[in-house]
């Protein structure tokens, strides 16, 4: 059952089910929410002029995190692999319509973002008014312009992204065979095109001359190629299909990933070592490369906090520990895996998921535990539209370009590279901090804890003493995303396959009960 105060997970009648990390993924839900599957009542309808210029329905999916109303399409790929991987996990938590929802809601927005086999939307978005508008999301067309959109194309490839979404429709027709055979087979097909489109038209996104995708990857540098991208949805499309073609080329482009590892094994950013729990984990390669991706983690070379939560890089940092423990818990149960190697892993992600639950002195998932954190740099729960009055947020509903008094500019934003709008930005020294002093600049004004209780959030980082960030102007430190929530929501589930848990019974404020079953079927 969840737990309402700190304890440790030594024994089952302590240990949580993963049923409060998956709630943020509900919080940045995107498109038309049918009344019935309305899970929090702070959150309504959104993105009403999100066509694409094939016309493409664009709605659906999920925004990217806590500041931003970037649409990406990364979410089904790593839920929908734990899923497979945990299916007693999620069963026994009462948990696996909710996953499997989670994953049909984001593969709808791919295959949607699939309207020609080798085209493919690949980003959506722009890095000023989707990070610098903090009115509600619901209200963005009345504040913000319509959404850019980035296309993957042959003779313009983005192959990260697009082999990417055909690993995610691989999974997700996996885990939605048996309740929905229809929806399944058209999703493979997606994915499989998808795939192809891949490897025939082979291309970094870096390379990629459409303006949109100029701005994601100035974001969202690639930092390893795009082979890990491809070996893991070769690996998905085999285990999908049984096709032996697809397991040969998913160890070509594995064995040639490998030439290219990250400095440190960065487990937010490279998603090869995910690759050899969908090949043969016993295999011997694939396990000495696990084991030297594990290492540095289990013998603490990469450094960590002294409660023990790795911290490689402090942006986000909290995502890395979680991701290890998914994956460790998740190899941990192949055959022929070493019992002591596999008890080293599971008590790694064990002691990882306590420190996140409360273990070093306090909650790092929002409205569980002890001394859970207030000021998320998320504005879902803070400018909900149930909350939000327009006067108060004079500039915090618009993109500032410049300050202007007296015939002199103050400060103007930089230009983006590629002539793609405006950086992300706001004046700094003197001027921010009297900017930040109006009070209807509340949200980066720091004057008040979020209005909504973000149950489930997993905060973005610790400080390397443990201690907590208490200002959500530090987006770094205090940001969730979506995909850092994926990864506690994994290794949860991979300790409920463990510890006897029941379905979470507790009481949520402004949380709705909601029956999935009939969306999951929908063709």
């Amino acid at each position: 059952m969840l737990r309402g105060a700190c304890c440790s997970i030594n024994s089952p009648q302590s240990h949580s089910s993963p049923a409060a990390a998956s709630l943020p993924t509900r919080r940045r839900i995107s498109g038309m929410i049918n009344p019935g599957l309305k899970r929090l009542a702070w959150r309504d309808n959104s993105c009403f002029d999100c066509d694409g210029k094939y016309g493409e329905d664009l709605s659906g999916g999920y925004y990217e995190s806590g500041g931003s109303q970037l649409k990406l399409g990364a979410i089904p790929t790593f839920l929908g692999a734990t899923a497979l991987c945990f299916p007693d996990g999620f069963n026994k938590s009462g948990l696996m319509d909710d996953i499997k929802f989670k994953v049909k809601w984001g593969a709808d927005f791919l295959i949607n973002a699939h309207p020609e086999k080798f085209v493919f939307m690949g980003s959506m978005g722009n890095h000023t008014e989707d990070f610098d508008m903090f009115a509600p999301i619901e209200l963005y067309e009345k504040y913000a312009p319509k959404r850019i959109t980035g296309y993957c194309t042959a003779d313009d490839p983005c192959t990260e992204i697009t082999a990417d979404a055909a690993a995610a429709l691989a999974a997700a027709s996996m885990l939605l065979k048996e309740d929905n055979p229809e929806w399944a087979a058209n999703a493979l097909r997606h994915a499989r095109e998808l795939y192809e489109m891949s490897v025939t038209y082979p291309g970094s996104y870096e390379d990629n001359k459409d303006r949109a995708m100029a701005i994601h990857r100035w974001l969202y540098t690639s930092y390893n190629g795009y082979a890990d991208e491809l070996a893991i949805a070769g690996a998905m499309l085999h285990k999908a299909t049984g096709e032996p073609q697809y397991l040969e080329d998913a160890r070509k482009w594995f064995a040639e990933a490998q030439v290219r590892p990250p400095n440190p094994p960065l487990a937010k950013t490279h998603p090869t070592p995910a690759c050899p729990a969908q090949l043969d984990p016993s295999d011997g390669q694939y396990a000495a490369f696990l084991e030297k991706f594990f290492e540095p983690y289990l013998t603490q070379s990469i450094r960590h906090t002294p409660c023990g939560m790795p911290i490689p890089y402090h942006w986000g940092a909290m995502t890395h520990g979680p991701n290890v423990a998914t994956l460790g818990i998740c190899h941990g149960k192949a055959p022929n895996v070493d019992p002591d190697y596999r008890a080293r892993l599971f008590s790694y992600g064990q002691h990882v998921t306590d420190y996140v639950l409360g273990d070093c002195g306090r909650s790092w998932l929002v409205g569980f535990g002890e001394k859970y954190p207030q000021y998320l740099h998320q504005e879902f729960n803070y400018n909900s539209i149930l909350v939000w009055q327009a006067k108060r947020e004079v500039l915090a509903c618009v993109s500032v370009s410049e300050v202007k008094y007296g015939g002199y500019v103050w400060w103007r934003r930089p230009a983006a590279p590629g002539g793609g709008g405006r950086q992300r930005g706001f004046p700094h020294g003197l001027l921010a901090f009297l900017l930040s002093l109006l009070p209807w600049h509340d949200f980066e004004g720091n004057y008040f804890p979020a209005r909504h209780i973000a149950y489930g959030t997993l905060f973005g980082a610790p400080l390397m003493n443990d201690g907590l960030v208490l200002s959500r102007r530090d987006y770094t430190h205090a940001e969730p995303t979506t995909v850092y929530n994926t990864a506690i929501v994994g290794a949860l589930a991979g300790l409920a396959d463990y510890y006897e848990v029941q379905p979470f019974s507790g009481e949520l404020l402004e949380v709705n009960p909601v029956d999935y079953a009939a969306y999951n079927r929908k063709p």
